[in-house]
């Protein structure tokens, strides 16, 4: 099982349980909507950026995941290249 987690101050945004490991389609999948519902959540301002911190794993750096991280305007944080 591998769980993906969306997390701010006030809790949990979003949660996804996956059976297996995440591949870069379940990844995609929940980058984009997990994105998408906290655009239109009234806890995102201008005074309050939404900030991304991800590892260097393949399916983070895909040109969809990317596209859709600037098109929302997010800032993405990596971890240093090795974080056993």
């Amino acid at each position: 099982m591998s769980l993906l987690s969306a997390l701010c101050e006030d809790g949990a945004l979003a949660n996804l349980l996956v059976e297996g490991s995440v591949d870069q389609s379940v990844f995609e999948h929940f980058v984009y909507h997990t994105l998408k519902k906290l655009s239109n959540s009234t806890n995102v301002s201008s005074d309050r950026p939404v900030v991304v911190f991800l590892d260097n794993a393949t399916i983070h750096k895909t040109p969809l995941v990317q596209n859709t991280l600037k098109k929302m305007g997010v800032l993405t944080l990596y971890g240093c290249q090795y974080t056993p």
